[in-house]
């Protein structure tokens, strides 16, 4: 039997070639990345199985929807939600393995920076 994964990362697409790379390769310390595109017409789906995600197609439901849907495919104990866009530091990145070795809560939020 496959242990479970503890620590899933979710990102929802739609031509998101030119980030989606990034994205996940800021991930490489999760133990299960899952993708749900909604119809890409670019590169994204090609991008994300190359980078060793799971890639499930879902027809887009709205923001909400999407990301419960994503969220009902992990199977970690602990699930990171991260736009294509947006990229975990190694510095956060350590944060959250430390914060999830040590768990005493049932979820964490962390302070984002937009940047235009």
């Amino acid at each position: 039997m496959t242990p479970m994964p503890g620590l899933s990362a979710i990102v929802i697409t739609k031509n998101e070639a030119s980030n989606i790379a990034e994205c996940l390769d800021s991930l490489a310390f999760c133990d299960e990345r899952i993708v749900v595109d909604s119809g890409s017409t670019d590169d994204t789906v090609r991008i994300a199985e190359g980078k060793g995600a799971k890639v499930v197609q879902h027809a887009f439901a709205g923001f909400g929807a999407q990301k419960n849907f994503a969220l009902s495919l992990a199977q970690g104990e602990w699930v990171l939600s991260l736009d294509a866009d947006e990229r975990v530091s190694a510095e956060l990145a350590g944060e959250i393995i430390a914060a999830i070795g040590h768990s005493t809560g049932d979820c964490y939020e962390m302070p984002r920076l937009s940047s235009a």
